[in-house]
């Protein structure tokens, strides 16, 4: 009786669990996807936020970095 009960719970919770994670990626979908699409050829400008330089201060450091042309297309969000 326990077993089945402790069954149930997790069936219960494991849908609780996909549906979240559903739900999380529909609303990270929506604020990445649609706003700006790129196709492989074009020219784009790359931000230099996660990108370390041998600039002594980033103060001083370039914000976005030369112009750049998409040459692979890796994934839906990464090029």
């Amino acid at each position: 009786m326990r077993a089945r009960t402790l069954q149930d719970v997790h069936r219960d919770l494991s849908l609780e669990i996909r549906v979240a994670r559903q739900q999380y990626k529909d609303q990270a979908d929506h604020h990445r996807l649609g706003v700006l699409t790129f196709v492989v050829g074009y020219i784009v400008w790359l931000l230099r936020r996660h990108i370390t330089t041998a600039r002594p201060c980033t103060k001083l450091n370039y914000k976005m970095l030369a112009p750049f042309r998409i040459i692979e297309r890796i994934n839906p969000l990464a090029f």
